[in-house]
C-alpha cells in the first residue's frame, strides 16, 4: 500500500491543488486531485499483465480549472439536469443557476467539481484511503442550506475504487452526487469504446426530450438498443436509427437499476485488453452518457480524442427527480444525513 502527495497546480487565486495517487498491494493505481475530487488517471493491468490508463483526461491543469467535460469529476450538490432554475423547497422558492441553457445541470457554476476541497489520507485495514471535505455555503449556486459534504475514496485490495458519501445540511434541501469518469478499458488513447461489450441490469429507461431533459416516462427496454440486459456490444446497438439516440448521437440516459442496496449496475469489458468493470452502487439510476459532444482534439498525454472516445456511468437519484413526485427525492430535511456508496471494481 502507498499514498503519494504532490502539487496539481495553482489556482488563478494562488491556492494550490494537489494529486493523490493511492498505490494497493496487487500495484493498482489511482491518482485523485482535491480540485473537484477529480479522478485524473486509473492504471489496471490488462490480460497481459500491463498497466494501463483507463479513464479520460485533459492534457492541461488549467482545462482540470474549467473542466467543461467534468472529466472525472465529483458531482454535486445536485446532478444531472434539472428543468428551468426555479425550485420550491419547504414553502420558499429559490432562484438556481442557469449554466445549461434555461435549466440547472450538475449543481450550477460553482459546483463541488470547481472547488478545492480539504483533504487528508488515511490507510483502512491496509487498503489506502482520501478523505474529501467541504462545506457548500448557504445559497451557493442559488440552494438553499449549508452543506457539510465528504467524499472518501478507497482503493481496495480486490482492485474496486470505492467512493462513500456523506452529506448533511442545516436547512432542507437537494443532495444528490455521483462521479463523472469516462471509461475505455484498451486505454484511453486506444479509439471509440464501439467495440466495448456492455451488460446493464435494468428493465426500464428514462426518456429524454431534444433537451437532454427526462420526459418523466419510465419505459421498458426490451425490443429497444437499450436493452443491455445481455451483454452486447455498444457500436452494434449505438448507431441504431432511433429517435431517443438520434438526439445526441449516442446514449445520454437514465437507467432504472433493478434491485435495491448495494449491487451490481453494469458491467463493461474490452475485447482487446481483456479489462472488465463492474460498477456497483445503493442508488436507484445510473445515467449513461458515450462522450456524444466531445470533439477531435489532444487530450491527456498527447492522445486524440473523439465522439464515442469513452463512456461514463453516473450513479444518481433520477435526473430531474424534484419535478417527479413518483420517484425517490432528492430533498432531504435539516439535520437528515445523506450517505450512498457506488464501486468501480476491475478485473479481467
Amino acid at each position: 500500500m502507498k499514498i503519494v502527495k504532490e502539487k496539481f497546480g495553482d489556482l488563478p487565486d494562488g491556492r494550490q491543488a494537489d494529486l493523490y495517487t493511492l498505490e494497493n498491494e496487487n500495484g493498482v493505481q489511482v491518482q485523485i486531485s482535491n480540485l473537484g475530487g477529480v479522478i485524473r488517471r486509473v492504471l489496471v493491468p490488462d490480460k497481459k499483465g500491463d498497466l494501463g490508463d483507463v479513464i479520460l483526461g485533459y492534457k492541461t491543469f488549467e482545462e482540470y480549472i474549467r473542466n467543461p467535460h467534468f472529466f472525472g469529476a465529483l458531482i454535486g450538490r445536485s446532478t444531472n439536469v434539472m428543468t428551468g432554475n426555479l425550485i420550491e423547497i419547504s414553502g420558499k422558492t429559490y432562484v438556481l443557476d442557469k449554466n445549461d441553457g434555461e435549466n440547472n445541470l450538475h449543481g450550477g457554476f460553482n459546483s463541488l467539481t470547481y472547488r478545492l476541497l480539504n483533504a487528508d489520507v488515511r490507510s483502512d485495514n491496509g487498503e489506502p484511503s482520501l478523505v474529501l471535505n467541504h462545506t457548500m455555503e448557504h445559497l451557493s449556486d442559488g440552494f438553499p442550506g449549508n452543506l457539510k459534504v465528504t467524499v472518501v475514496y478507497t482503493l481496495t485490495n480486490g482492485n474496486a475504487l470505492k467512493l462513500c458519501y456523506q452529506a448533511v445540511s442545516d436547512a432542507d434541501t437537494i443532495i444528490s452526487f455521483t462521479n463523472h469518469t469516462h471509461f475505455n478499458l484498451s486505454g484511453h488513447g486506444s479509439g471509440t469504446i464501439e467495440d466495448h461489450t456492455l451488460q446493464i441490469d435494468a428493465d426500464f429507461y428514462m426518456p429524454i426530450d431534444s433537451a437532454c431533459l427526462p420526459t418523466g416516462e419510465i419505459l421498458k427496454v426490451k425490443d429497444t438498443p437499450f436493452d443491455y440486459r445481455k451483454a452486447a456490444r455498444i457500436g452494434g446497438y449505438i448507431h441504431t436509427d432511433c429517435e431517443q439516440l438520434n438526439i445526441y448521437g449516442g446514449y445520454d440516459q437514465n437507467f432504472v437499476i433493478n434491485g435495491k442496496g448495494f449491487r451490481r449496475a453494469v458491467t463493461l469489458s474490452s475485447p482487446v485488453s481483456g479489462r472488465v468493470l463492474n460498477v456497483f452502487t445503493d442508488l436507484p439510476g445510473v445515467h449513461i452518457y458515450s462522450c456524444n459532444l466531445l470533439k477531435e482534439g489532444i487530450y491527456k498525454d498527447g492522445a486524440i480524442y473523439n465522439k464515442h472516445q469513452g463512456v461514463c456511468f453516473e450513479t444518481q437519484i433520477f435526473p430531474d427527480a424534484v419535478r417527479m413526485p413518483w420517484v425517490l427525492s432528492p430533498l432531504h430535511k435539516a439535520g437528515e444525513v445523506y450517505t450512498t456508496t457506488t464501486a468501480f471494481q476491475f478485473g479481467l
